[in-house]
């Protein structure tokens, strides 16, 4: 098992190789350089960004060389960077879902020290971080509400991951006898969709098409709920069907995440905050029930993030709304006994994505 740790004492002989690692989100991105042992993969340096500040992709890399090759001396000549949009097939190339950015393989081997990059799919490299993490340490497990009927982690079942934040984003992982370690499938998930469930969704359907979509032919997938815009979605479509603010804050003029961290700490003091946040609760976990279904993910159902929560600064508040997730979750016309049989993580880890990226430059590279 490699264990992942962060240096705050560092010795350069230790380590057998440095690999440089990214994860580019819609919002923010992340870039590190991690030092890899028999046994551990090690942060040695990172730095977080906007997203939107690294258009100039490569002169960003060139930075963060420069600053570690100056500070501890170390040269780096490979890398593996998870992006939240789609990569090519020949993962020669990416354009991120939701911020204007497209990265070619080619041109930051051209501008840039590297001489070996693998593009990876942002939750293709969080699964291959989820085999990393220290179950004790690194996850919280959800308590189910029904009868557990799991049985600890289990090697060799598949997982799955699923995670909210400018996107939404998922994906399969299923177990490799030969490299004894879960290899998980990139995915579109997020963009399957969204199945309406009440009279207020169907309503909200509707909306989404007025208001949102200039194909009123399509059907709006879950992205469009599930991401920090879609709160922004629920939130207004709300407000204009009568929910009104008790709360002198004008939130309606907020954007992105300033928005949901007002929400969610006004969700007990407005109708308003609290039945978009139980709104989107709901509709996040029959998606997490789906996946799970499909997967029949037994190692495992791993929350990346729940957005909402982080503002809502009653802990028995944010008890009862994950008691309301699993109960949405177990609910189930015949195999509520198979959902019952899964175990569902929240990762605490916030870096997981770069030691995915680093597990795979370190020891899959050929693979790929």
């Amino acid at each position: 098992m490699v264990t992942i740790n962060k240096v705050y004492r560092f010795e350069k002989k230790k380590y057998k190789q440095f690999i440089f690692v990214a994860e580019i989100k819609g919002y923010i991105s992340k870039l590190a350089i991690v030092g890899v042992t028999k046994k551990t993969i090690d942060i040695i340096f990172k730095i977080e960004q906007l997203t939107q500040m690294a258009k100039d992709f490569t002169a960003l890399v060139n930075n963060i060389l420069s600053m570690v090759k100056e500070r501890y001396d170390i040269k780096v000549t490979s890398g593996c960077i998870g992006f939240a949009g789609v990569v090519s097939l020949d993962r020669n190339s990416v354009k991120l879902t939701n911020a204007v950015v497209e990265i070619n393989k080619q041109t930051i081997l051209d501008r840039t020290p590297l001489n070996k990059i693998i593009l990876l799919n942002d939750f293709e490299a969080i699964g291959y971080g989820v085999d990393l993490l220290d179950i004790e340490k690194d996850v919280i497990k959800i308590p189910h509400i029904g009868q557990d009927l799991t049985f600890g982690k289990t090697e060799t079942h598949p997982f799955a991951v699923i995670g909210v934040g400018a996107d939404l984003g998922m994906a399969i992982a299923n177990y490799d006898k030969t490299h004894h370690l879960h290899i998980p499938m990139a995915s579109g998930g997020g963009h399957m969709d969204f199945a309406p469930t009440n009279k207020l969704e169907y309503k909200f359907v509707d909306y989404i098409k007025k208001k949102k979509m200039k194909n009123k032919k399509s059907h709006p997938e879950l992205e469009r709920i599930l991401s920090i815009d879609g709160i922004r979605t629920i939130f207004e479509f709300l407000h204009e069907e009568g929910y009104k603010l008790n709360s002198s804050k004008d939130m309606m003029k907020k954007k992105g995440i300033l928005l949901v961290q007002d929400v969610s700490a006004n969700y007990k003091s407005s109708k308003l905050c609290k039945t978009t946040i139980d709104i989107f609760m709901s509709i996040y976990a029959r998606t997490c029930k789906n996946l799970a279904l499909i997967s029949q993910c037994y190692s495992g159902l791993y929350i990346t993030d729940i957005i909402v929560l982080k503002d809502i600064k009653s802990m028995e508040t944010n008890r009862q709304l994950l008691m309301q997730f699993m109960k949405n979750f177990e609910q189930h016309d015949k195999h509520t006994d198979v959902l019952q049989k899964i175990p569902v993580y929240m990762i605490t880890n916030k870096d997981v994505g770069l030691f995915g990226c680093a597990n795979v430059a370190a020891n899959l590279s050929n693979f790929l």
